[in-house]
């Protein structure tokens, strides 16, 4: 219908510019008010009514007193011009935004270990704020994640510390400066002071990406290999880590909020290291694509706020 209205107006050359005034008018009855509404002088309107009576061929408003009444006509296609005015603005500045309205699926890949910490914080908020969202969560690849993003079959990750491609951006959102070890409450270690030297004996797990590769930030660590023992087993998934742990006298480095988090679900001990440790720090990335685009823009927001208590403890490094 407003494709119709369109070019109507185009084969009457009408200019654009005279629909907000004729709107203006139909609300205020009034030129003078009607200038003010639309910030433009009096005489203004009323050069721009002109124009439009002389191309519609109709007087669409009478003078009664001080008002303007609209005729017939003008009633008559009131409601095509408002609705044109609406559908232009849509084009111009998107459809009006609410997250209550958003009904899309997003792609959000990280870390399996990272699900225990982000999943049950944003869970509930989208299900107070956006309950028409849909999440669906994907294994973080280092390989891959780059080019899923900008394929379209991820719209959002989350990692820590790695070069980005030109057309990615990044976010920084948590930044723990401190790495704990975890290990079964009744290990050995637990009775006896952990040093350095004991430290380099203990036989290590890591939770990887992308596959078998041994990826965690500990091993990116220039000195990991003469502060810590051997990796043993690895493994990407933090189910199996546990079960791990809980079974052995593996060790577990991992960063401190992660670490206390899978303490507290799986009854594991936390260890202090003897050793200084890089920092590490975890950023939301996205693809150009997806940058600007308010419901994307949103869910990105959304996970910043259910990380907010978390962001507070550990705040990232500018």
């Amino acid at each position: 219908m407003r494709i119709v209205i369109m070019l109507v107006m185009h084969a009457l050359n009408l200019d654009l510019n005279l629909l907000p005034v004729f709107d203006a008018l139909m609300r205020e009855r009034n030129v003078t008010r009607a200038g003010r509404r639309l910030s433009l002088s009096q005489p203004a309107v009323s050069h721009a009514l002109q124009r439009l009576r002389d191309a519609l061929g109709d007087p669409l408003f009478v003078r009664s007193g001080r008002d303007m009444v609209p005729t017939p006509r003008a009633h008559a296609i009131a409601g095509a011009v408002r609705g044109l005015l609406e559908g232009m603005a849509e084009v111009v500045n998107g459809p009006e935004f609410s997250p209550g309205a958003i009904a899309q699926t997003f792609h959000f890949a990280l870390p399996d270990i990272a699900e225990f910490v982000v999943v049950p914080r944003l869970v509930p908020l989208l299900a107070a704020e956006a309950p028409r969202i849909k999440m669906a969560l994907h294994d973080l690849d280092l390989d891959e994640f780059q080019d899923r993003l900008a394929g379209g079959e991820l719209d959002v990750a989350l990692i820590a510390d790695v070069p980005l491609r030109p057309g990615m951006h990044r976010r920084a959102l948590v930044r723990e400066e401190t790495l704990v070890g975890l290990v079964r409450r009744d290990h050995p270690i637990t009775k006896r002071r952990l040093t350095p030297a004991v430290l380099r004996q203990l036989p290590r797990l890591a939770v990887t990406l992308g596959g078998a590769r041994v990826v965690s930030p500990v091993e990116h660590a220039a000195l990991a290999p003469s502060r810590f023992g051997e990796v043993a087993m690895s493994t990407p998934h933090i189910t199996s880590a546990a079960a791990a742990l809980l079974h052995s006298d593996l060790l577990l480095i991992i960063g401190e909020l992660a670490g206390r988090t899978l303490a507290q679900w799986f009854g594991l001990r936390v260890l202090r290291l003897p050793v200084a440790t890089r920092g590490v720090t975890s950023s939301l990335v996205w693809h150009e694509r997806t940058d600007r685009d308010r419901a994307h823009r949103w869910f990105r927001e959304a996970i910043a706020r259910a990380m907010e208590p978390v962001i507070k403890a550990h705040p990232p490094l500018r």
